[in-house]
């Protein structure tokens, strides 16, 4: 499978440091998207562990053997965060988002702890992979709340599952079929709570070059406020 992948990263309006780290590989066909969290420092640390643990370690996936594979480099990631955790009374509540997409053939793989996204854009159209392990997405799932009161609930910034704690939380996987032209986004929540899907859809779709529309996306969150740290990724199928 050929791919084109960019990302982009911006520290915010009102940050002064960057709590997010992601990584691709375009050979591997391998992105992943991370969100630290537990204050200054040790939100850095942790997001920054766990996409060096994918960087260093990710030979690849198939269909057969996806979520053990996946499994394996979440639990090596969610172990040194917790030893890391442990060195320094700074790093003690640290933790961090976890969303891998990879590709094999013409299929794609997701693994996913947090609220971090992955989208599919396809025919013009954006559709949500992943669902938000935080209080609004269990929330939204019970039907207690709608779309709409989501958007301001103060529960979309309480995470109930994130990488860094014991044991493990339960890992979300999805795959599905990558077509000709498929255009894949991963971002953290710096983004997603900025742009609804429309308006994202809108600017993949207005912009040819992944670099393009990652720049507008930016400057579209940034103009609207853009108070946290805003990564993203976007992945063009060949």
């Amino acid at each position: 499978m050929t791919m084109v992948i960019r990302s982009i990263t911006d520290i915010g309006n009102d940050r002064d440091y960057n709590d997010d780290s992601c990584y691709y590989d375009e050979k591997k066909g391998l992105m992943v998207m991370a969100d630290g969290m537990g204050g200054y420092a040790g939100g850095r640390v942790a997001s920054a562990i766990a996409v060096k643990i994918f960087a260093t370690h990710y030979i690849g996936v198939t269909e057969e053997t996806y979520q053990r594979d996946l499994t394996d480099l979440f639990t090596i990631c969610n172990d040194e965060i917790v030893a890391e955790a442990k060195k320094d009374p700074l790093y003690s509540e640290m933790g961090t988002t976890l969303t891998t997409l990879c590709f094999h053939e013409d299929r794609y793989y997701i693994g996913h702890i947090g609220d971090s996204r992955a989208y599919l854009c396809r025919g013009g159209k954006l559709r949500r992979l992943t669902e938000d392990h935080n209080m609004v997405g269990a929330l939204l799932k019970s039907g207690q709340i709608s779309k709409k009161e989501a958007h301001k609930h103060p529960g979309r910034n309480m995470l109930t599952r994130v990488i860094g704690r014991k044991p493990l939380p339960e890992i979300d996987f999805y795959s599905g079929d990558a077509q000709k032209n498929d255009i894949f986004l991963l971002c953290t929540d710096g983004m997603s709570g900025y742009l609804d899907d429309k308006r994202m859809a809108a600017i993949i779709k207005g912009n040819n070059n992944l670099e393009h529309a990652l720049n507008t996306m930016v400057k579209k969150v940034l103009d609207r406020g853009g108070k946290d740290n805003i990564t993203a990724i976007l992945a063009k199928k060949l």
